[in-house]
C-alpha cells in the first residue's frame, strides 16, 4: 500500500499580516512560546530565490525573525522562522560592546 504525503512546507514561507513585520505563523508561535513577552529582538535573515533567467543574479530579500533565546556564549540565537518553526542560527556579530559583560559578543 502506497501512502501519499503532502510536500514539506518551507520554514521560510508564511502568511503576511498587514502592518506587522511578522507573519501570522510567527505571531502565533510568539504567543505560544513567550506569552508574557511584549517585545522581541529581531534578527534579519537573507533569503535567496532562484532567478528567472540563467544570466541574472539570484533574487534576495530579507525577512525579520524574532529571537526567543540565546546560547550562553551568545554565539547562536533561537529564532521563529516565517512558517512558525523554531530554528537555531548563528548570531550576527555586533560592533557595539555587550553592556552586561563589557565585551563584544
Amino acid at each position: 500500500m502506497r501512502k501519499i504525503t503532502p510536500s514539506k512546507i518551507s520554514a521560510w514561507e508564511g502568511t503576511p499580516v498587514e502592518g506587522s513585520p511578522y507573519t501570522r505563523q510567527q505571531l502565533d508561535a510568539m504567543k505560544r512560546e513567550r506569552p508574557h513577552w511584549t517585545r522581541f529582538s529581531d534578527r534579519p535573515v537573507t533569503l535567496t530565490a532562484p532567478s528567472r533567467n540563467a544570466w541574472d543574479q539570484p533574487d534576495q530579500h530579507v525577512v525579520m525573525c524574532p529571537i526567543i533565546a540565546w546560547t550562553k556564549d551568545r554565539a547562536r540565537v533561537l529564532v521563529i522562522a516565517p512558517a512558525g518553526d523554531k530554528i537555531w542560527l548563528p548570531a550576527l556579530k555586533s560592533r557595539t560592546p555587550d553592556a552586561r559583560k563589557g565585551r563584544t559578543p
